[in-house]
């Protein structure tokens, strides 16, 4: 709907009975988006598509509604929203956390939250997240975690506990670009 409307500049306030944000909703390919200030998605949005906030590099709050019904987060959604500052709680109910879904939200400064209904985090899901601190809990409910997901993801500096049902983890999920653990706390 506002796919490549780079001219757009302000607040994003959705209708508070929006079930789905489509595909390509608010993002753009080859320029930026120029929403500012914060992005409240409502509690009824179920459903994130693919790339519906990427290079909204100007946003600097996504908060999720209290009781938010949300389970998909779709490749791309939050891609290279670089000014994203503060903690990244994902909502209890998602399952999945799709690829590159917030690759490149450099500003997150606080901690990242995962609910214990996640079952997938997606390929480079939270690469170059580097700014994101403390500790890095990966629940019980993940059973698949794809390559890069933590990719130079070099802050966070407290214990990183994998679950116990974990199938696959795929190349290069925790390192940096030296090759070295981009984590630097125990492993549990």
């Amino acid at each position: 709907a506002f796919w490549e409307c780079v001219g757009l500049d302000g607040t994003l306030t959705l209708p508070e009975n929006l079930d789905t944000i489509r595909d390509y909703t608010f993002g753009s390919y080859n320029g930026t988006m120029a929403l500012t200030g914060n992005v409240v998605i409502p509690e009824t949005v179920k459903y994130i598509g693919v790339a519906a906030f990427q290079k909204c590099s100007s946003l600097e709050n996504v908060t999720f509604g209290e009781n938010s019904q949300l389970t998909y987060i779709g490749d791309y959604a939050f891609t290279n929203c670089s000014s994203l500052t503060g903690d990244l709680i994902i909502p209890n109910g998602v399952t999945y956390i799709g690829n590159y879904a917030f690759n490149y939200c450099s500003s997150l400064t606080g901690d990242l939250i995962i609910p214990n209904t996640v079952t997938s985090i997606g390929l480079s899901a939270f690469q170059n997240c580097s700014s994101l601190t403390g500790d890095l809990t990966i629940p019980n409910s993940v059973t698949y975690i794809g390559k890069n997901a933590f990719w130079e993801c070099v802050g966070f500096d407290g214990t990183l506990t994998l679950p116990e049902n974990l199938d696959t983890i795929h190349d290069y999920t925790f390192v940096s670009y030296n090759g070295t653990m981009a984590l630097t706390g125990n492993v549990v």
